[in-house]
């Protein structure tokens, strides 16, 4: 979960959104019971139990049983604990969608961004047309007028595809408008790095791509991949080492009733 973002895409012609459902209820677990080894205890078993309470409230109690193998540390035990609950509350959209070769160059656990102005209201992505020592052309203006150029402001950031496949994103500096196209000056994109027909995504201060994770990716047809990720939220992080939002855990032997 603490992998870079690998690429940024949006819905067009190379990428059919085919399901956006949310994730099924009875998999969203808001208690974990985790098995541990307690030095203290000769190494026997012990569980440590987290819950969310309003989760459990709202939608009752669905438990699960986590086996941390090889942890012997009780707070390690309470945060792969606190990891299962708090993903299992934030991360509920999970997408299915059909992609060109050229944008398959992913795996499992790769974190990706997808841009859907289905969802967002807004067009804030695209092709590039050529790079210059003046910025980088597109197709269409960016949620504006072609006669009204989009204006650079803090936050706003031009995502692409490089020509060796990597993923760069970069603050935008400039704009302006050649015609029907749209010019983006952005900081450290070298022309020749950042090839024409490349996608794009620009990110801004009220809307900017949702990131998922990448659960899995298969040859759908000849130059055609399904890819299947789920959402992910990277400040879920903030939530899971904070001691004081869950609580304190329960902690008793693995082999009695957990206490009421």
């Amino acid at each position: 979960d603490h992998r870079d973002l690998h690429l940024s895409l949006r819905r067009q012609r190379q990428m059919c959104i085919r399901d956006s459902i949310g994730t099924a209820a009875s998999g969203r677990k808001n208690v974990a019971r985790v098995s541990w080894r307690s030095p203290a205890n000769l190494y026997q078993p012990e569980i440590e139990q987290i819950e969310r309470p309003y989760q459990i409230d709202r939608f009752g109690r669905r438990e699960t049983d986590v086996d941390a193998i090889g942890v012997t540390s009780k707070g390690q035990a309470g945060r792969r604990g606190k990891y299962v609950v708090v993903t299992a509350e934030k991360e509920t959209q999970q997408v299915a969608y059909k992609i060109s070769i050229e944008n398959a160059l992913m795996a499992p656990g790769d974190i990706i961004e997808i841009a859907d102005e289905r969802r967002e209201g807004a067009r804030h992505g695209g092709r590039v047309v050529s790079s210059g020592p003046f910025g980088i052309y597109t197709w269409y203006v960016v949620d504006a007028p072609s006669s009204a150029p989009f204006p650079p402001a803090a936050g706003y950031t031009f995502s692409t595809v490089l020509d060796d496949g990597s993923f760069h994103s970069s603050a935008i500096t400039s704009t302006s408008s050649i015609g029907d196209f749209q010019v983006f000056t952005a900081g450290n994109i070298s022309p020749k790095t950042c090839p024409p027909g490349a996608p794009f995504v620009i990110t801004t201060p009220t809307v900017a791509p949702k990131k998922f994770r990448v659960l899995s990716i298969a040859e759908d047809s000849p130059q055609v991949f399904e890819v299947t990720a789920v959402e992910h939220d990277p400040d879920k992080w903030t939530l899971i080492d904070d001691p004081t939002e869950i609580g304190s855990p329960t902690s008793y032997p693995a082999d009695t009733w957990p206490p009421p």
